[in-house]
């Protein structure tokens, strides 16, 4: 039994330390100096090793701490768990994977742009899963580079870290049309978050 309350007692330090240096990392707004920055890093990975963390304000009150898988499926269950461990904590939201984020946003690639105009999705439902191919304008075997790693970027964004690990059961991509036809299976990517909820809630 000792190992095991070693452990835990390991991973409750990093809450601890948090909670104690609140003062410290807000104290200069959304700048956190180096030296807090490097004590941060070190305190979360003797405690969690394998994850990795986002820190920022959420508003003049309270910031925002996102453990993370950095986009591998076999750590999920180590960011729940992550949380699971995380008490209470005054000035802090403590959430579990990135989060979703505006469909404004465009990615930059040399001279060029991409943003979720330039994208499509067709999708399949796959249980409680979903099959969906990513359908991209204007990809070629010569750009499939730039332009695959853009759309995983947007794709990511849309839809948050957890759907991306956890709800989809096959990616691919294709050119998107010159005139695509909307269907239900068939539209925006920008629409590819509220079709998932929809998927979620009927399972």
């Amino acid at each position: 039994m000792l190992p095991f309350f070693r452990r835990k007692t390991r991973q409750g330090d990093f809450w601890a330390w948090l909670q104690e240096n609140t003062d410290r990392i807000k104290r200069n707004g959304g700048e956190i100096s180096p030296r807090v920055l490097r004590e941060l890093s070190e305190a979360f990975a003797s405690s969690y090793p394998d994850l990795v963390w986002e820190v920022g304000p959420r508003d003049e009150d309270c910031w925002e701490f996102c453990v993370s898988a950095d986009g591998d499926p076999n750590l999920v269950d180590k960011v729940y768990s992550a949380i699971e461990d995380a008490p209470e904590l005054d000035g802090w939201v403590v959430l579990p994977f990135r989060q979703r984020g505006p469909l404004t946003v465009e990615v930059g690639f040399g001279d060029a742009s991409m943003g979720y105009d330039d994208l499509w999705c067709r999708v399949k439902a796959d249980g409680h899963r979903a099959k969906v191919k990513v359908l991209i304008r204007g990809l070629t075997e010569e750009n499939s580079e730039q332009l695959l790693g853009a759309s995983l970027i947007l794709l990511d964004n849309a839809i948050g870290e957890e759907d991306s690990l956890t709800m989809l059961s096959h990616l691919s991509n294709g050119p998107l049309p010159d005139n695509p036809q909307r269907t239900d299976s068939c539209f925006p990517l920008a629409e590819l978050p509220a079709w998932l909820d929809r998927l979620k809630e009927s399972d």
